[in-house]
């Protein structure tokens, strides 16, 4: 068959086909045999987003009160919202990309929406405290005025609020801030989806007028915030509260008492699901309006559409539920700083990346990045300090949490002439390092419990790098070219995107022999199968099928056939993946016809 595969430094059509040149490279081995990284950002994805772009959802590690898949994925510093890792840290008083997920829901956007509070605290309690009721309810009116700012609706949007001492709080094991939801929801006729439930405030927007008055409990509000009043008793250590400043900017120690009205409020507004995380259960058997937005990337389904038992086990896989709604995905673009990321440069049997979450505190690792060897500060979680300093001055020191403050691991790996430090977490996922240090000037990211285990037995035992000279010595046509970076893919007049933009698709060509190479036109047919075109419109010339044999080998399959004698180079990406698959067929040969079923071994699970 001489249509086939080709390994990645037997292409002869590099320049057409744009990506070979800077994916086809040699590597020198490392006769030391050191394993050398950089702690820096990927240019190529945004942060807090899966390979295609979709803003990730945070899934706690643990099912608890006041943790919610409708949070966004924790990498925000500061976290007003549910927002991401923001490229300009956003002001206290915005609403970030929250706005875009809202317009997905139903939400018209752009202000005039009026939301007023209703107190149920008792007398000298909450927010009719002798002293501090009155700041609390001035930083409330100023999250109310916000949100009226963000959102539309005709009918007034009334908010229960008051502080309930028994929410948790503890200087060990964390506390919940404050909790929110809808009072009422209502399968709204002017939604999107059909026996779907909507929140209150969305429902009533929707329809244009007051559908809770008509209910028996018509003096309820719309939305319901229960604030921690142990909070301003210092539960979290000496020196700490809620900062009521109208503006958000707090002092060191304190909380934004109006950031966190905001927060609270998003969830009240829809930002938030139905379900019982602990059971997979819709409430009352039907999904809510932000379970249609919800996306496991492991099942590659929306949790409208998930059994129970998929929905409890996805309720705390972090790192694999996003968001996918094309407002809020669109907006993140625009607002999301590059990945952060921790690099295996080499030696080449080991190159590899990981994603990570940069700290609250040191240089922005968006501008300062450090390239060295890795290096494992002994004792692993460096609490009592270093005792191996000789080894991480001049490198990257690799540490684990746990015991003891981030600022404090990290200042001891500088203090030992440490130029970077990847903390590994001690549970899956990554957060931000929280923690303040007027003190540290090297850059700190956190990666996963499972990366930093394959980084860990890499330091201690690094691969021997191979040299790939880039001699034509090897014909060995099974080799897989280089994959790509995981992206989202963009149809346009010489590529498509094929099954809902799963695989994208490429064709270059070489007239005759001597001529420079092309890209050919090309034109989508139906989901899975499209056509190329060249040197006239009319002139197929190649013809290409993704077809899905998942549930027959675990694989997708990619099928063509070609019309043409002329030197030609499939190229089919796994967009989701960054898989790569060239298929070429050499000059004066007919094309023969190319049915490979064991193509792409992605499919789900």
């Amino acid at each position: 068959m001489n249509a086939r595969r080709l390994p990645c430094r037997r292409r002869l059509l590099s320049l057409a086909l744009g990506v070979a040149c800077a994916l086809c490279f040699g590597v020198t081995s490392v006769a030391s045999a050191q394993l050398i990284g950089t702690v820096g950002t990927d240019p190529s994805r945004p942060s807090g987003t899966d390979g295609r772009g979709r803003v990730l959802l945070y899934a706690p590690p643990v099912l608890s009160p006041g943790s919610s898949i409708s949070h966004w994925d924790l990498t925000a510093s500061p976290n007003l919202l549910m927002e991401p890792s923001i490229s300009v840290r956003p002001q206290p008083l915005s609403v970030d990309i929250t706005s875009g997920a809202l317009r997905d829901m139903g939400w018209t956007t752009g202000g005039g929406a009026v939301l007023v509070p209703i107190y149920l605290d008792g007398g000298g309690q909450g927010f009719n405290h002798p002293t501090l009721g009155q700041p609390r309810r001035a930083a409330l009116a100023q999250a109310l005025q916000v949100w009226g700012q963000v959102v539309t609706s005709s009918v007034t949007i009334e908010v229960e609020v008051r502080f309930d001492d028994e929410l948790e709080c503890s200087d060990t094991g964390g506390a919940t801030l404050a909790q929110a939801g809808p009072t009422f929801v209502f399968q709204s006729p002017f939604g999107e989806f059909p026996d779907t439930w909507y929140p209150g405030a969305l429902a009533e927007s929707l329809a244009g007028q007051d559908l809770s008055g008509n209910g028996p409990n018509p003096d309820r509000g719309d939305i319901q915030v229960t604030f921690n009043p142990r909070i301003d008793q210092q539960c979290l250590g000496p020196g700490t509260g809620f900062g009521y400043s109208l503006d958000g900017v707090v002092g060191p120690g304190e909380i934004s008492f109006v950031s966190t009205a905001l927060h609270e409020i998003g969830h009240g507004l829809g930002f938030l699901n139905l379900v019982n995380e602990q059971t997979g259960e819709l409430f009352q058997g039907l999904p809510d309006v932000y379970t249609w937005f919800t996306r496991d990337n492991v099942l590659r389904r929306l949790w409208a559409m998930m059994t129970p038992g998929q929905i409890r086990d996805s309720a705390v896989r972090t790192g694999e539920i996003a968001w996918d709604g094309n407002q809020a995905n669109r907006q993140a673009r625009n607002l999301l700083d590059d990945q952060p990321v921790v690099r295996v440069d080499a030696p080449s049997a080991a190159a590899q990346q990981f994603l990570a979450a940069a700290a609250a505190f040191g240089p922005d690792v968006q501008t300062t990045m450090a390239s060295g060897e890795f290096a494992l500060a002994r004792p692993p979680l460096a609490c009592t300090g270093i005792d191996n300093p000789g080894a991480l001055s001049g490198r990257i020191a690799i540490i684990e949490r746990g015991e003891c403050l981030f600022v404090d691991k990290i200042q001891a790996a500088q203090n030992a002439g440490a130029i970077a430090v990847v903390m590994v977490n001690n549970q899956p996922g990554v957060i931000t390092m929280g923690g303040d240090s007027g003190t540290i000037d090297i850059p700190s990211l956190m990666i996963s419990q499972g990366d930093g285990a394959t980084l860990i037995d890499l330091t201690l035992d690094p691969p021997i790098g191979g040299d790939d000279d880039d001699d034509d010595d090897d014909d060995d046509d099974d080799d897989d070219p280089p994959n790509e970076e995981p992206s989202v893919c963009m149809a346009g007049d010489t590529q498509v995107c094929l099954r809902s933009g799963r695989f994208r698709a490429e064709l270059g060509f070489v007239l005759a022999a001597g001529d420079p190479p092309g890209l050919a036109q090309a034109t989508l047919l139906t989901d899975d199968t499209a056509y190329f075109t060249f040197l006239a419109a009319e002139n197929v010339e190649v013809v290409v099928k993704v077809l899905d044999g998942c549930s027959l080998n675990d694989r997708f399959w990619v099928f063509a056939g070609g019309l043409t004698d002329r030197e030609v180079e499939l190229k089919v990406v796994d967009t989701e993946t960054g898989r790569v698959r060239l298929y070429r067929n050499q000059l004066g040969l007919a094309f023969e016809p190319i049915q490979d079923t064991g193509a792409f071994d992605t499919c789900p699970g």
